[in-house]
């Protein structure tokens, strides 16, 4: 996991980082906010403990963890799995989930990107369109990942223009 913030950590803030494969994982703690980061092939890997997806949050509890999460305006490019996120006990019917929004999301030519999520009562694979119809993801777009060289350019360009 290049980002680990987790086993009750809290008021994180990491930005501008180009993270090539692993994702970000949640696990307890609260407060922790990704933004403008570059992920790039996380299910790339052996896929240990829910590592091969952009962001994990594992074991969300109300009251207790998970609370004021955020993770926007950030870049998931996947290898060969279509969805980027693995959220814990998301539910519609109650939904606790990080604040997700303005994200651009890249799958693999040939599928397309799935969030999985309970709908009533059962865990469904939901379009970026139902997805949004939740109130997440607002701003969000998925499109084809790119070539390699182009991922590259993306990284020179956020890593110098952050120096």
């Amino acid at each position: 996991w290049p980002i680990d913030h987790d086993d009750g950590s809290c008021f994180y803030e990491d930005s501008y980082n180009f993270h090539v494969y692993g994702g970000k994982k949640n696990f307890l703690g609260h407060s922790k906010i990704d933004h403008h980061q570059i992920y790039v092939y996380s299910d790339a890997n052996r896929g240990d403990f829910g590592s091969n997806v952009c962001l994990d949050d594992y074991a969300p509890s109300r009251g207790s963890s998970g609370w004021n999460e955020i993770w926007v305006e950030n870049t998931c490019v996947l290898y060969h799995n279509p969805s980027p996120y693995k959220i814990d006990n998301c539910d519609t019917d109650n939904l606790f989930v990080p604040y997700l929004v303005n994200n651009k999301i890249y799958v693999p030519s040939g599928t397309q990107a799935v969030f999985t999520c309970k709908v009533n009562g059962s865990a469904r694979q939901l379009s970026l369109e139902q997805w949004q119809s939740y109130g997440l993801d607002i701003g969000t777009a998925v499109q084809i990942a790119p070539d390699v060289q182009t991922i590259i350019e993306w990284g020179r360009k956020m890593l110098q223009a952050t120096t």
